[in-house]
């Protein structure tokens, strides 16, 4: 066969799979963020291929009765469950993947259809086929081990795909949201075992041997996005907060946006500084805190020295070893408290201390839920920007440097 048409004809085969990849990586995140977890498994588990055909795609109405081309992508289930569960919802696989049709170049095109159909259950799994290919690879020494533990290194970060090509099976990988390099490490690393199969032909694949058209190519992603659609429909709780406080309206004012926000349970004890069991008081009121609360403020605002350190003699047996995320300030800025606990945040003043527990906490996770919300959407709408993940990266680093800065700028600062 001479150089230029199989040239040619690897180029349009890896054309073709650089969209399957999209597909499968793609339609498989989007039946996770519907809930469709079994729906999800089935479509990992099975081999694919693409056939060009035609078909309307209007059931009434102007042009209904018009063939368009559409590239049917034809799957066969590894397993008869597999089988049975797409067969049930084959409608929703096809309209899933509609949002992640795309052209052969592998750019994402909402207007582009491909059609989803179920063929016979097919042998072997991928896991029979990735069993199978080590268990080549053991047999060839020490050069196959390497192999092994290069699979092995990358196979967390990938989904494996093997179809047929003539009669035999083409090795095929989407990485997730994959970097060039990445993509790559995994196509060199495809051709290299497939060659190094091909010389050591002695032992032999029972699945089916390899041929040299075996390469990756990046798909959506990322993880993050996998995390956001198995959580996003949980309800997120309300944080309990114990608020103590001295007493007196300075006091209440501090910490009045944490008695009246709407996803806060606020419970609040009053200590006053006067009572003459003061310190037993305080030791009641955290030990009912530690017990029944995500968090505890402690905000107790200016007083004299002899006040202040009656307010520290009081506290520091508990702060050092307590467990409860603490947000406390006593005094002002220039009055310094020292807490060797990690779980502690010692503040400037009452109202940082309200301040950066809001921070650090509810509209953290405001935020937070924001941002995956944002991906999640982008994911299920088809956009073209669910593939590279930078957007969201970008926002959660944005994020983290939002919280460093309230820290820096509430936290009392040691001299």
């Amino acid at each position: 066969m001479t150089g230029a048409p199989l040239d040619h004809e690897i180029s349009s085969f890896q054309g073709r799979h650089a969209l399957m990849n999209s597909l499968i990586v793609g339609v498989h995140l989007k039946l996770l963020a519907l809930g469709e977890e079994r729906l999800a498994d089935a479509w990992l588990d099975s081999a694919v291929e693409l056939v060009p055909g035609e078909m309307a795609l209007r059931r009434s109405g102007p042009y209904s009765k018009t063939p368009r081309p559409v590239l049917r992508m034809l799957l066969r289930p590894l397993s008869q469950r597999a089988h049975s569960v797409l067969t049930s919802r084959v409608g929703l696989v096809r309209e899933v993947m509609r949002e992640f049709s795309s052209g052969l170049d592998g750019d994402l095109e909402l207007e582009s259809v491909v059609w989803a159909e179920i063929g016979d259950v097919v042998q072997p799994s991928t896991e029979d086929r990735v069993d199978d290919v080590k268990r080549a690879l053991a047999a060839c020494g020490e050069e196959g081990q390497a192999f092994i533990d290069e699979l092995d290194l990358l196979l967390p970060q990938l989904i494996v795909g093997w179809s047929a090509y003539a009669s035999q099976r083409v090795q095929h990988v989407a990485v997730r949201d994959g970097d060039p390099q990445t993509v790559a490490r995994v196509t060199a690393l495809l051709r290299s075992l497939s060659d190094f199969l091909w010389r050591h032909n002695s032992v032999g694949l029972k699945t089916g041997e390899m041929n040299n058209i075996s390469f990756a190519s990046t798909a959506p992603g990322p993880q993050l996005l996998l995390d956001a659609a198995s959580s996003r429909a949980l309800p997120r709780k309300k944080w309990r907060v114990g608020v103590i406080v001295p007493g007196g309206e300075a006091a209440r004012s501090d910490i009045a946006e944490l008695e009246d926000h709407p996803e806060l349970e606020c419970s609040l004890r009053t200590v006053y500084r006067s009572s003459a069991n003061f310190a037993a008081q305080m030791s009641s009121a955290l030990a009912a805190f530690k017990s029944d609360q995500d968090a505890i403020v402690i905000a107790y605002g200016g007083g004299s020295k002899d006040n202040l350190a009656k307010v520290h003699a009081a506290l520091e047996p508990h702060l050092e070893g307590l467990e409860v995320p603490c947000w406390v300030a006593v005094g002002h800025a220039s009055d310094p408290m020292s807490v060797e606990n990690l779980a502690v945040r010692v503040c400037r003043t009452p109202s940082d201390a309200r301040t950066l527990f809001l921070a650090e906490t509810v509209q953290y996770e405001q935020r937070l839920g924001m941002i995956l919300a944002t991906g999640t959407r982008s994911l299920e709408n088809g956009a073209k920007s669910v593939g590279s993940g930078s957007s969201i990266e970008r926002a959660l680093k944005e994020l983290e440097d939002e919280v460093m800065d309230a820290r820096r700028m509430h936290l009392q600062h040691r001299g």
